[in-house]
């Protein structure tokens, strides 16, 4: 699995979490409230209070506050967001938390080897060719990675002999969006519709 196959199976999986949820808007003057649930239960149930430019996110999935210092936002615009720039604008939550994938990183190494140093043709420098294969060779010598801590390991140590200058490109491979990064953004992206419907 790579991260495009990763991404897309956690956005399914969280809409298909959210297939029965109904959007309950409440006005309270300059704030709006939305209540986002499910009838009866209150599984991945989340609540938003948008005040001006600050959205603040509480429910079943934690707690996360964004901010677009001065721009007034309302829901609509919200659910129009790319996932890059809502989590850009995230200023607090209980946890940044990313998951790691071992595999994910390697294939992630692998492809920005190829793109960096794997350009040649057979008539070409022998000498590039030979510092390409040197690099993966380390890569999958020293790079098996089974954890977060395993590729920071493997990334303070060897990083400069495989990557070259990534200018720390790499250090981020392998590691994931998970539910509680996503859940907001497609909350909304469902909220959206569900108001333009009404």
């Amino acid at each position: 699995m790579n991260r495009i196959q990763y991404d897309e199976r956690l956005e399914r999986v969280t809409k298909e979490n959210f297939s029965n949820h109904i959007a309950e808007v409440i006005e309270l003057g300059e704030m709006t409230k939305i209540i986002w649930a499910e009838p009866g239960t209150s599984n991945w149930r989340m609540e938003f209070l948008i005040d001006g430019s600050v959205l603040f996110v509480t429910g079943d999935l934690g707690y996360s506050i964004y901010n677009w210092y001065g721009s007034k936002v309302h829901p609509e615009w919200l659910g129009g967001l790319n996932i890059g720039y809502f989590l850009e604008k995230r200023m607090a939550s209980e946890s940044r938390s990313k998951i790691f994938h071992g595999e994910i990183a390697m294939i992630e190494a692998e492809e920005y080897l190829e793109d960096m140093f794997g350009d040649f043709s057979d008539e070409e420098d022998e000498e590039a060719r030979e510092d390409y294969q040197e690099r993966l060779d380390l890569l999958h010598r020293e790079g098996r990675v089974y954890n977060a801590v395993d590729w920071e390991y493997f990334y303070s140590e060897y990083s400069q002999k495989v990557f070259g200058d990534d200018e720390g490109s790499m250090y981020k491979a392998g590691f994931m969006l998970c539910v509680r990064d996503i859940a907001p953004m497609i909350a909304l992206r469902l909220i959206s519709k569900q108001i333009e419907e009404k």
